[in-house]
């Protein structure tokens, strides 16, 4: 049965309808992620440049190590250290939450898809 076969079929306008506001919600969820992923290829290359800046002051510090020991020095490297895991851990969490936020809206768009399909083929 398609449009307008059956005594209780939808009108043709209600289809165009369903159709354009699908499509327009497809579209600015596709904008929104493409905005997203944009954001995290910017936050990861500051987060890199700040682990690079890390790094040499890590390495600074080290070679202060090497030829005086105090504990201020040890104790520094160690909060840089801790502080190092704990941006690696917070942005590998901040990749899952997006993930998986982009794992059910493409879920939320296939379940609205084939809502509207069984409202077309009613009599599937």
């Amino acid at each position: 049965m398609g449009i307008g076969n059956s005594v209780g079929a939808a009108p043709r306008w209600l289809w165009i309808l369903i159709g354009v506001v699908v499509t327009a919600v497809a579209g600015v969820a596709i904008y929104l992620l493409i905005k997203q992923i944009r954001r995290e290829d910017l936050q990861s290359q500051a987060a890199e440049e700040a682990a690079e800046r890390q790094k040499e002051i890590d390495a600074q510090k080290l070679a202060d190590l090497k030829t005086v020991t105090p504990l201020a020095t040890l104790l520094e490297l160690n909060q840089s250290q801790i502080d190092e895991y704990h941006r690696i851990a917070t942005d590998q969490a901040d990749r899952s939450f997006r993930s998986s936020q982009r794992a059910m809206a493409l879920g939320l768009l296939v379940i609205v898809g084939c809502f509207a399909a069984g409202l077309y083929f009613g009599n599937g």
